[in-house]
């Protein structure tokens, strides 16, 4: 039981901090950060319902989405560096 808390904790306290800092950055407002909060939040909290075994019938599919949005954090995360440094 204390390795399933452990991973409880790990892949849902991520999601909350992620939502937390996107919460933020809506009321500073910087939306480019609150978006890339935003995303890296949904893809933890994917990550710990597939693993946590909730969506079964449905692990392909939400795999797919899962790693496309992992991407695509990563790809608006360099571009968001990318962004700061012209400026």
């Amino acid at each position: 039981m204390g390795e399933y808390k452990k991973f409880i904790t790990r892949e849902y306290g991520f999601s909350a901090l992620f939502y937390a800092l996107s919460v933020y950055n809506l009321l500073k407002p910087d939306y480019l950060e609150m978006t890339l909060y935003l995303m890296a939040g949904t893809a933890f909290a994917l990550m710990g319902l597939t693993k946590e075994g909730k969506f079964i019938k449905y692990k392909k599919i939400i795999d797919v989405v899962l790693w496309t949005l992992i991407i695509f954090t990563a790809l608006y995360f360099l571009f968001m560096l990318r962004n700061d440094s012209n400026q």
